[in-house]
């Protein structure tokens, strides 16, 4: 593909996502909550269907409530670790998961 081709390609879809990316925000948690708003379905309703019913959604939720309370779960200072540190980490992480998933 040539360079004409891909930049009218991508002229195309700025174009194509112009009014939608002109309404968006630096907060993609904002923008989130914006366009749920201007959904014209019921976003629980979806999000029940996509994550296999409410029950589902429930279970996630008491398992992200469960898991956070660990240290080894906060991942706030992730991009300053070195490699060792991420893998380290990143094992106790595994550990704990099956550490909770057994005994709770």
């Amino acid at each position: 593909m040539s360079r004409n081709e891909l930049t009218n390609r991508k002229k195309l879809v700025l174009e194509a996502i112009g009014s939608v990316g002109a309404t968006l925000t630096s907060d993609p948690r904002r923008d989130a909550l914006d366009e749920r708003k201007k959904a014209t379905f019921d976003c629980d309703e979806l999000c029940d269907y996509i994550n296999g019913g409410k029950e589902n959604i429930k279970r996630q939720r008491e398992l992200i409530e469960l898991m956070s309370k660990h240290a080894w779960a906060d991942k706030s200072k992730r991009y300053s670790w070195t490699r060792e540190e991420e893998h380290v980490n990143a094992l106790r992480g595994a550990i704990g998961i099956w550490y909770v998933l057994i005994y709770s």
